[in-house]
C-alpha cells in the first residue's frame, strides 16, 4: 500500500504488510555542488530507521510495523544527478523535491523550503539547517520543544515527535501521543487515507 502526501508530490508512505513496515520514501533532486551537504542530511533521518514502530491491534491480535526512511538523490544507473523536472506532470514517480546551496535565501533565514518542495540553504549554514528543511518536505511544520525542527534553533535533534507528526501526517492515528508540531497548512493531517488498515482502520500505538 502507497500512501502520497495531498498533493502527490513531496514524498509517500509505503506499508509492507510482508516486512510489517512503514517507509517515508522520497527522492531529492539535487547538483554537485549541493549533494554532499544534502546527503548529510537525508542519512541523519534515515538513521532513524529501526528506532521506533506502529502497533495495531491489542494482546494477540497485536501487529507491529518498524517504522523506515528511504530518502535519497535521483541518479541515473551511471550514478550521474538526475536533473529536476520542468513540470510536476514530468516527476518520475510521485516525488519531486528540489535541493540546492544557494545564496537567495531570506536575509533573515539560514534555509528555506518553498511549497513544501524546494529546498534552498544558505552557503553558511550549519548541517542542521539541511535536515530541517528536509523534515517540511516529509510533512513537518515547525515544532516547539528541543529538537531539529525548532525554527531558529540549534539543536540537531530528530526526535519522536518529529517521526509520529510525520505519521499523523499522512493519516495514521497515534494513541496516546503528542508531538507538539504543527503540520504545513496547506497540507492538513488525517486528509489522506481512505483505508481500513488490518480490519481496525489506520489506528494504533506509536512506540
Amino acid at each position: 500500500m502507497i500512501l502520497r502526501d495531498p498533493d502527490g508530490r513531496d514524498y509517500e508512505v509505503v506499508v509492507d504488510e510482508d516486512k510489517k513496515t512503514i517507509t517515508i520514501r522520497a527522492t531529492y533532486y539535487t547538483d554537485v555542488n549541493s549533494s554532499e551537504t544534502l546527503q548529510k542530511g537525508l542519512d541523519a533521518w534515515n538513521k532513524q530507521s529501526g528506532i521506533y514502530s506502529y502497533q495495531v491491534g491489542k494482546r494477540k491480535n497485536a501487529e507491529k510495523y518498524t517504522i523506515c526512511f528511504d530518502l535519497s538523490i535521483a541518479k541515473d544507473s551511471d550514478g550521474n544527478f538526475l536533473s529536476a523536472p520542468l513540470d510536476i506532470g514530468e516527476s518520475r514517480g510521485s516525488k519531486f523535491n528540489m535541493f540546492s546551496i544557494s545564496e537567495s535565501v531570506p536575509v533573515y533565514a539560514r534555509g528555506v523550503t518553498e511549497d513544501g518542495h524546494i529546498c534552498k540553504v544558505r552557503p553558511d549554514a550549519p548541517i542542521r539547517t539541511t535536515i530541517h528543511e528536509i523534515g517540511h518536505t516529509i510533512g513537518l511544520g515547525d515544532f516547539g520543544g528541543d529538537n531539529v525542527m525548532v525554527s531558529g534553533g540549534t539543536s540537531s535533534r530528530i526526535t519522536s515527535s518529529n517521526v509520529v507528526e510525520i505519521l499523523k501526517h499522512a493519516g495514521f492515528v497515534c494513541f496516546g501521543t503528542w508531538s507538539g508540531g504543527s503540520p504545513i497548512k496547506e497540507k492538513p493531517t488525517h486528509s489522506i487515507i481512505d483505508y481500513n488498515f488490518n480490519g481496525s482502520g489506520c489506528v494504533g500505538k506509536f512506540k
